[in-house]
Parts: structure tokens; sequence; C-alpha cells
């Protein structure tokens, strides 16, 4: 977008000139399943887009990310009992690869934001 010539306040026909004039998303994307090699279409008449191909593949997604995260909760509470140094860095590198094996299992923008005002609500009230 051009921002110079849009300057701070934008008006309306010239943010939509700029938009015309970008290059366009695209309209496919992957599946967000980490394993899935199928692929999600943007809807042509509007609705909301799919995230995946299939709802089997939503629901092995949401099964793998809540085991992942119940497994990085329990390497923790391990951790905080303060296991011998070996045990420890077991545990560290464990829990090291469960958290990088999560950046592939995100999560909507609306949950993470639920996320956080409950996590919030949880500081105030300590």
């Amino acid at each position: 977008m051009l921002r110079d010539r849009r300057g701070e306040s934008a008006q309306s026909a010239t943010v939509l000139a700029d938009l015309r004039a970008s290059i366009q998303p695209a309209t496919q994307t992957r599946c967000m399943a980490p394993n899935c090699p199928g692929s999600c279409e943007w809807p042509a008449s509007g609705g909301r887009p799919a995230r995946f191909c299939s709802r089997g593949c939503q629901e092995r997604f949401d099964r793998e990310r809540a085991r992942l995260l119940e497994e990085v909760a329990a390497i923790e509470d391990t951790l905080a009992r303060a296991p011998d140094p070996v045990d420890r860095k077991y545990l560290e590198n464990q829990r090291s690869r469960r958290l990088w094996l999560l950046e592939r299992y995100p999560m909507p923008y609306k949950e993470q934001a639920r996320l956080m005002v409950l996590d919030h609500a949880a500081d105030a009230q300590q």
C-alpha cells in the first residue's frame, strides 16, 4: 500500500485504489493441520473461510494440540519439583521440543483474545 500517498488520514477512495493496485492475496492456502497436504479456498460468495480441508483434519488438529499442551503442563509441573540435574535437562529438552511443535498449532485470534482476558482476570484476583 502506498502510505506516503495516503498520509495519516487516508480517504476511502485512496485506500481502495491502493488495494486494487496492490498484489492480490492468494485465494487458496494449505490446510492448517501440519501434516495435511490438503488446501482451503477463500469463499467467493462470502461467509467464513475454512481453516481446514475437512472436519477430520480439524478434529485431529484439536486433539494433537490438546495433547501437546497437556504434556507441556505435566513437564512444567514435574520441573517445579526440581528433579536432579540430569532429569531436569531431559525434561527441559522435552518441553522445548513440544513448544516447538506447538508453533504449528496456532489458536484462532478470537480464542487467544479470550484466553488473554481470562489470564488478566486471574492476575487481578491474585
